[in-house]
């Protein structure tokens, strides 16, 4: 998606034809808040990712991000991670509570790492595993991302085609409060229910992944 072709589209849908430099900036404004705040919610965000990153033996902590000790994209959060030991991946319980992370069993023994704990923190997120490798294994890491935010009009917005009306037409609403106007009752309409498809089927994908997840840790997986 052309993101100049976006944002002319959204406020075409608000009647206004011509939308000059400020306009376009105001747009990419809107549009770059817009796919940021998704990615908070967790169910809007196609920015899967999976990678392999190193561990450091006897360390647990590690800061990730641009310039991070895992020099990455900084997540949103970490859906499921495996320890890559001899081609065999062990699961890791993936924890999103500190209190239930840190209050469960002992921590910093030297091993290889069975649990994760992330803290999404800006600019640097920070994970904590409760082992201190042993040796320097392989973590797969699997985590949600934001979009990463569009520099320049014309850039271009790489998404799946199911998720083109659900930005065009909420980037219109967001455009309407902008220019102090009430979306169209239609616009508004087709904006809720193009979203809310995007949260039931991502939705649909989390629990597939839950379930496969599941099966993980109580089989484990050899690849």
């Amino acid at each position: 998606m052309d993101t100049s072709e976006v944002i002319k589209t959204a406020f075409r849908l608000n009647g206004v034809r011509t939308v000059d430099d400020e306009n376009l900036a105001l747009g990419l404004n809107l549009l770059n808040v817009m796919l940021s705040s998704w990615g908070i919610e967790g169910l809007s965000i196609p920015c899967f990712a999976k990678e392999e990153l190193s561990l450091t033996v006897g360390k647990g902590v590690y800061t990730i991000g641009i310039d991070g000790e895992f020099n990455t994209q900084r997540p949103n959060r970490i859906t499921d991670a495996y320890i890559n030991h001899d081609n065999y991946f062990h699961p890791l319980l993936v924890h999103n509570n500190a209190q239930e992370y840190f209050e469960q069993g002992s921590r910093n023994v030297s091993g290889k790492p069975s649990e994760i704990f992330y803290v999404p923190s800006y600019p640097l997120g920070v994970i904590y595993f409760n082992n201190l490798p042993d040796i320097a294994y392989i973590l797969e890491l699997h985590s949600e991302q934001n979009f990463e935010n569009l520099q320049t009009i014309g850039s271009t917005l790489i998404v799946p085609p199911e998720y083109h009306e659900a930005i065009l037409y909420n980037l219109a609403v967001r455009v309407s409060i902008a220019l102090d106007n009430q979306p169209s009752q239609y616009v508004a309409n087709v904006a809720n229910l193009a979203k809310g498809n995007l949260e039931n089927k991502n939705a649909k994908y989390v629990m597939d992944r839950i379930s496969k997840i599941d099966n993980a840790l109580i089989y484990g997986v050899k690849r």
